[in-house]
């Protein structure tokens, strides 16, 4: 096995989590790995130490013991050789692992700040054909709680220019990264829930996970919740009730189906969990990643994969890759005939050998 690796920065347009440092960049580094027999694929690799994931120099020098034998790799690692191998596949035998299919894959619009948002934003969102849009609570929910209700608003009313009927048209989903209490959240719901319950799709991490908790406030307020992975650990059964978020990037789904049976002890039973597939924020290779995989999962488990998270490269400044993705009706599209895509953009950067 032959490595190579090429490093590189995402410089954000908007602050990216509430949980993150404020950067001026992020980094990572994608790479190339000839796997023999003609087989040679390409991946990303974008840690969040924030998260938990070692150092981008550290993955380098547990790659570099991996490919020695010296050391197991780290789960960031280990999904992105598994995506490279999938994609030197691919390209051995000429065929995409996105191509048409990409179709099937509907995402929400992600919004990281409600403060800078504005009424011609969501004009340009659903005109783009987003049906749902996702938006990121902060610390400050007072703060953010305001802005949120001056967003609804602006849904039912649309614009003074022109009318789209957004109440019906655009649902809206909130992730708080489990930042506030069960007893806090029940108490903010309740105040909120006349203005945002029609617009509302689900919440993600309204609280740290608890079984019990989860299913009596949802079945409360009679809402959906969404659990991400920073919030679970199998070690609790989840109910059905609740959507299932996945990070490609660092999850393997079918593991996670395994998990899910096991807990709630329905191995042998078809699957009756709905999941929703997001970026890793990441480069985007990374995303073009997580989208085949998405694709793969949902010809397997037709019916259960819901609008995904892979619209993320907006976040940063335009590079020679994203400037190349096009979105249409909520659809990422990446360009390039084989394996993931990007073919041309690949050729064209500076490797080096690990």
């Amino acid at each position: 096995m032959k490595i190579w690796y090429s490093k590189y920065t995402l410089n954000p347009v908007v602050s990216l989590n509430g949980l993150s440092e404020d950067l001026n960049f992020r980094a990572g580094f994608l790479i190339k790995v000839d796997f023999g027999s003609d087989v040679i694929g390409f991946s990303d690799v974008h840690p969040w130490e924030e998260f938990g994931d070692e150092s981008i120099e550290d993955q380098l020098a547990i790659l570099k013991k991996y490919k020695a034998g010296e050391a197991p790799l780290s789960k960031v690692l280990k999904r992105s050789l598994h995506f490279a191998q999938i994609d030197g596949q691919a390209r051995k035998d000429r065929v995409s692992l996105i191509g048409d299919k990409v179709g099937e894959i509907t995402n929400n619009y992600l919004v990281t700040e409600l403060s800078s948002w504005s009424a011609n934003q969501t004009l340009r969102v659903v005109r783009d054909g987003f049906k749902i849009m996702k938006v990121k609570m902060g610390s400050d929910l007072q703060g953010d709680t305001a802005l949120l209700k001056a967003f609804v608003t602006l849904l039912k009313k649309g614009t003074s220019n022109t009318y789209i009927g957004y109440s019906s048209a655009l649902k809206i989903r909130l992730d708080f990264n489990s930042l506030i209490s069960s007893d806090d959240f029940i108490e903010w719901f309740g105040g909120v829930k006349e203005w945002l319950y029609p617009n509302l799709d689900y919440i993600e991490d309204p609280f740290p996970y608890d079984q019990e908790d989860w299913d009596r406030v949802s079945q409360k307020f009679q809402i959906t919740f969404a659990l991400d992975r920073e919030n679970r650990d199998f070690q609790q059964p989840v109910s059905n009730r609740h959507v299932i978020v996945v990070k490609p990037a660092v999850e393997n789904p079918y593991w996670i189906v395994e998990q899910l049976k096991r807990t709630s002890g329905k191995i042998a039973q078809p699957l009756d969990y709905d999941f929703v597939f997001t970026s890793y924020m990441d480069h985007p290779v990374g995303i073009a990643s997580a989208v085949s995989e998405a694709i793969q999962f949902n010809a397997k488990f037709p019916g259960h994969l819901l609008s995904c998270g892979m619209l993320t490269h907006n976040l940063y400044q335009e590079n020679n890759f994203s400037k190349e993705i096009e979105v249409k009706n909520g659809i990422v599209h990446f360009p390039g005939q084989n394996g993931i895509g990007f073919d041309d953009q690949l050729k064209n950067i500076s490797w080096k050998e690990l």
